[in-house]
């Protein structure tokens, strides 16, 4: 080109001169290529990768999901076990089941008397035939709530039942304070005895 703006280019150099350039262009147009299906390959290797690395977690949330329905009927049947042993023990101690009738009642122990001056009386312990137990429910990601009902289509979120004194009971909890039973009862946080028949308990 230096050239040419001293001496004017012959009729077949100026012809040759696009077509030099023209190679130059496919060369290096052809070299991006191939870099580029070399790039995609990459591309296509890692999305491979990815997806495995994708179904993999799936499977671990698969697994997770499982072990917590394992772990809350674990749970149930720790309380229904609490109950038995409760309710055994009130067996044992003639608190319940089939009593002894008056003629062949064993004397009872001397009540614990607590002397005032000027009387006496005695304490009588009403909590000895009181079964107690504790259940442990927890809502994780209590702002879903509402939207995780509304999804399932169900009015208030219900525990695992569980088993005190030999009667079974849930617990509910509505996030707006509605309805939570069959006859008319609002609430938010709420214990229901399951078992037919009334029930005294705190």
């Amino acid at each position: 080109l230096f050239r040419s703006l001293i001496h004017p280019l012959t009729p077949s150099q100026y012809s040759e001169l696009p077509s030099y350039l023209a190679m130059a262009t496919i060369e290096e147009l052809v070299a991006q290529i191939e870099g580029a299906r070399k790039t995609l390959e990459e591309r296509k290797k890692q999305t491979g990768h990815l997806r495995d690395e994708s179904n993999r977690a799936e499977e671990r949330q698969r697994l997770r999901r499982q072990l917590e329905e394992v772990q809350k009927h674990i749970s149930h049947q720790e309380s229904i076990n609490s109950g038995e042993r409760n309710y055994r023990r009130l067996l044992d101690a003639d608190a319940l089941g089939s009593l002894p009738s008056e003629g062949t009642r064993l004397p009872a122990e001397p009540a614990t008397t607590r002397y005032v001056p000027g009387s006496t009386g005695e304490v009588v312990n009403c909590s000895e035939v009181v079964a107690k137990g504790e259940y442990l429910w927890k809502i994780e990601g209590l702002s879903w709530l509402v939207n995780s009902l509304q999804q399932n289509e169900i009015p208030y979120a219900e525990s695992c039942s569980f088993v005190v004194g030999g009667e079974e009971f849930t617990l509910v909890y509505h996030p707006t304070a509605g309805d939570i039973g069959d006859q008319g009862q609002k609430g938010s946080l709420a214990i229901v005895h399951q078992d037919e028949g009334g029930i005294t308990f705190r």
